[in-house]
């Protein structure tokens, strides 16, 4: 059920952020390295209110759930998995960021060994919090939730790490001539990447909010629900993949006419 309410969330700001993608793609086209470095940089002050905006309605959640009438039984454990992952939203809307930077320039295979690193990193760190190992209290499926605020900003250091020294490589001057917020160039982002979003998160929610419907019939049609969504999930992640990579191929076209 928590996961029904934060993952449409997560992916109306994945497709916000993807707004950036484009204009870095184009740039690039244009062999343009300052201005990418200078359009990221409003990437990135974006990304700061688009995750306190994910962590208060991470937050803010209790009032839905008694609206859908899920049961008070296992409100505590919805709410606190929420909670528990809320702090990871400003972590992973600055990744996505940094994400657009290497995307939009063709560089996409850091991406995915963050990724990686991140989910082999996730299998211990939920079995450690969801039974309460190595000192741990067994936090149950509320530890769901604090693994993947660990995993949040372990991937937005990991990539972060990596950004400077790709920055010092390609000349995009992203992390030493920071500039702050510029408004124009934020809405033009905002302009492109909302409607992006907002398709995603009217896609993603009409088989997620299925999950909220079903809340009080019991914990295991819940549980089959989410292990049958988990699994048109991955599907539908390789078309996505796919136009994420056209855009990319057509923004760079662009920038060189």
């Amino acid at each position: 059920v928590g996961s029904a309410i934060w993952v449409p969330v997560f992916l109306f700001l994945v497709g916000v952020m993807q707004g950036l993608t484009p204009f870095v793609a184009q740039y690039r086209g244009r062999s343009d390295h300052t201005a990418i470095g200078a359009v990221v940089q409003q990437g990135l002050w974006l990304a700061i209110p688009l995750g306190l905006l994910g962590l208060l309605i991470m937050r803010s959640m209790q009032p839905v759930l008694q609206l859908m009438s899920v049961d008070d039984a296992i409100q505590p454990m919805i709410l606190g998995y929420l909670d528990g992952l809320s702090w990871g939203f400003p972590a992973i809307t600055l990744f996505l960021a940094l994400r657009a930077l290497t995307e939009g320039m063709s560089f996409t295979k850091p991406i995915m060994v963050v990724s990686l690193i991140g989910l082999a990193v996730n299998i211990p760190v939920n079995y450690v919090l969801i039974y309460g190992k190595l000192g741990f209290p067994a936090l149950g499926g509320v530890g769901c939730g604090w693994a993947t605020f660990v995993v949040m900003w372990l991937m937005l250091i990991l990539m972060s790490i990596y950004c400077i020294a790709f920055d010092r490589d390609q000349g995009t001057g992203l992390f030493q001539r920071f500039v702050g917020p510029r408004l124009p160039q934020i809405t033009n982002i905002i302009k492109v990447g909302l409607p992006i979003g907002l398709s995603i998160f009217i896609e993603v929610s009409l088989f997620c909010i299925i999950a909220l419907f079903i809340a009080g019939i019991g914990a295991q049609v819940v549980a089959s629900h989410q292990i049958a969504l988990n699994a048109a999930s991955m599907t539908f992640m390789i078309p996505l993949s796919l136009s994420l990579a056209l855009t990319v191929r057509v923004g760079t076209n662009l920038g060189k006419g």
